[in-house]
């Protein structure tokens, strides 16, 4: 499986080590020093006294890794709005999005069967503008149940549960 983690730090490098020891294809998304370090250490992460690094393609460019089975963002949430539009290359027709933030999403609503139906939550999404960057037919729900930190660029500690609640938005 293609994995494309958007936002590579502490949630997300938890995120993109957990798929790349199940095997997995994996690519990050970074930018600054952390990305620096990515390229040339790979991402090291410890957990319970031990440490793994691995060699992952990263960049700050999502559109050098093409479609994706699965997109997580684990962006902050003021982050995801310059981030999404630039997202669509990682797109392909099945693709699974999984937004691994913290708080209400903008696409709350969707799908939800009362009178705010398919609109964006106003507070988050004012224009609307991330529902098209990113058709919410692709979102797959996630709540976060884990801590991590980074502590220095490219060095993800996991500091407490594991937990990723995961579900449709209209169940």
């Amino acid at each position: 499986m293609k994995v494309c983690v958007v936002g590579a730090g502490a949630i997300g490098g938890l995120v993109a080590a957990g798929f790349a020891r199940a095997g997995h294809e994996v690519c990050l998304v970074a930018r600054g020093a952390h990305l620096d370090v990515l390229r040339s250490n790979g991402l090291t992460l410890l957990t319970q006294g031990k440490r793994e690094v691995f060699r992952l393609r990263a960049s700050a460019d999502p559109s050098e890794f093409g479609a994706q089975d699965t997109v997580f963002i684990c962006l902050k949430t003021h982050s995801i709005a310059a981030m999404l539009s630039r997202t669509k290359n990682l797109l392909g027709r099945a693709t699974v999005v999984v937004p691994a933030i913290n708080g209400l999403p903008w696409w709350y609503f969707f799908r939800e069967g009362g009178k705010f139906d398919g609109q964006p939550v106003a507070c988050l999404d004012p224009a609307g503008t991330l529902f098209d960057a990113l058709d919410p037919r692709h979102i797959l729900g996630c709540v976060v149940h884990a801590a991590a930190e980074v502590p220095e660029p490219g060095v993800v500690r996991h500091t407490a549960g594991l937990g990723f609640l995961l579900g449709e938005r209209d169940r």
